[in-house]
């Protein structure tokens, strides 16, 4: 009797102990639930092209100017008055080498070429400009890629590398790619 005692008394514990924490659970304050930061990546690159094979390829992450992140903001905030970066967005390659900053809003060479993207790839949650510079087109010194949403407009991004020189003989390509994560 004596031992049947004890076991009621403690499945009874058990029990009690059991309750007493799952009230405690119930009340205490559910944490918040934090999603995954979003992220935005923007990335540029050139290619060159002989026989319509690609010879070189280069690409690299960006850090967008903040004039143009700006101009984006306005975007989204539906501003009328802000032209997109679309189908007529531009690419300008110029000759000048120095180190981007985030403060720029225009390219920086002396010598600048202008070309108008040729297509606009759109996927699910990533936008990529590609502009193709023929033979006749773009013929000096890359040092410097700009992309703007039209031919006098807003800088959004710039990237400076040693390209090269490019010449009658060649063909290259260049890309803008933003991705929203």
């Amino acid at each position: 009797m004596r031992r049947l005692n004890v076991v009621w008394l403690v499945v009874t514990a058990a029990l009690v102990g059991l309750g007493i924490g799952l009230v405690l659970r119930t009340r205490q304050a559910k944490k918040p639930h934090v999603e995954k930061a979003s992220s935005v990546e923007a990335w540029s690159g050139v290619q060159k092209l002989k026989g319509g094979k690609v010879v070189f390829a280069d690409s690299a992450e960006k850090t967008l100017v903040g004039y143009g992140m700006r101009h984006v903001l306005q975007l989204i905030d539906g501003d009328s008055t802000a032209h997109p970066y679309d189908e007529s967005a531009y690419f300008c390659i110029g000759n000048d080498s120095t180190a981007t900053d985030t403060s720029m809003t225009a390219a920086q060479g002396a010598t600048k070429k202008w070309g108008m993207a040729d297509s606009l790839v759109k996927a699910t949650t990533t936008l990529t400009w590609w502009r193709t510079f023929t033979t006749a087109q773009a013929n000096q010194l890359w040092a410097e890629i700009c992309f703007f949403n039209d031919s006098v407009g807003t800088m959004l991004d710039r990237r400076t590398a040693s390209w090269g020189t490019k010449t009658t003989a060649d063909t290259w390509t260049t890309f803008f790619k933003l991705r929203l994560q």
